[in-house]
């Protein structure tokens, strides 16, 4: 599938860059945020209902009228030249860009991976990456276990508390049940806490503040928690969908504590 936003962005460049053909431009995105407001009404739909249905021909017929639109301009004889290679890389990306039709579950665009991707790129223009093996594949493990938290809206800092609280209550290795910590394991009112913004006056211990994220929690609620049920989503689904299923490597980053330092690597 290819992205609407990339596609939108073309016809933003056109506006910029060609005071002239700004109308004809800002019309095409028009049609394009019409385009993503229609399918947003499609997925708030229950599916198998008469809403679903009505609003899955309101996207099919904004497409085709969209298509035929584009058509109709790259027909014209006097066409100005910025903008057919806009429309005819629209025609070209066309079928990857109208997946979402037949598959609703597939995204218009790609923003939200692009967006998950933001803080790796920016840790290693930071830190300019890492420089053995063992700390990359650490820096892979923590990116993926962080990115997972942030899916289930999990406070990383006061997951880490719970997290090294238990391995220091179990002698300094990965506690014996760490499913226990699991976003999809804890109970609502777990996820509620720990999800918490952290007071702003909070700065007795180093890196606890507002402004870092700290937890703000008590002693009782950072320590790991009970199971009692899995959490619930979107019409009391009681297994985790997979939108929200964990990053690769989360599980086998928080029992990496119990293996004998399995980051590390010669030379």
């Amino acid at each position: 599938a290819f992205c609407w936003a990339h596609v939108r962005r073309d016809f933003l460049s056109v506006a910029r860059s060609w005071p002239d053909q700004e109308a004809w431009a800002l019309g095409w995105v028009e049609r394009i945020g019409a385009l993503y407001a229609c399918n947003d009404r499609r997925l708030d739909a229950p599916r198998a209902t008469a809403e679903f249905a009505a609003c899955d021909q309101e996207v099919r017929r904004s497409v085709a009228a969209m298509e035929q639109h584009r058509e109709a301009e790259l027909a014209e004889p006097g066409l100005h030249p910025v903008r057919r290679p806009v429309l005819e890389s629209l025609r070209h990306h066309w079928p990857g860009l109208t997946v979402f039709v037949e598959h609703p579950e597939v995204p218009m665009d790609n923003n939200t991976a692009e967006r998950s991707e933001r803080g790796p790129v920016v840790g290693r223009k930071n830190s300019y990456g890492s420089g053995a093996v063992w700390s990359g594949r650490l820096a892979a493990m923590l990116f993926s276990l962080f990115q997972t938290l942030a899916l289930w809206g999990i406070n990383p800092r006061v997951w880490l508390r719970a997290y090294l609280t238990a391995c220091a209550e179990s002698g300094g290795r990965a506690p014996a049940q760490p499913e226990a910590l699991l976003p999809w394991n804890l109970t609502e009112d777990q996820r509620r806490a720990w999800s918490l913004e952290p007071p702003s006056d909070d700065s007795s211990e180093c890196g606890t503040g507002a402004a870092d994220g700290g937890s703000g929690l008590s002693e009782e609620e950072s320590t790991v928690p009970t199971v009692d049920r899995e959490v619930s989503h979107r019409g009391g689904d009681q297994r985790a969908p997979d939108a929200v299923r964990p990053a690769h490597g989360f599980t086998e980053a928080i029992r990496a504590g119990g293996e004998s330092r399995p980051f590390r690597e010669q030379g």
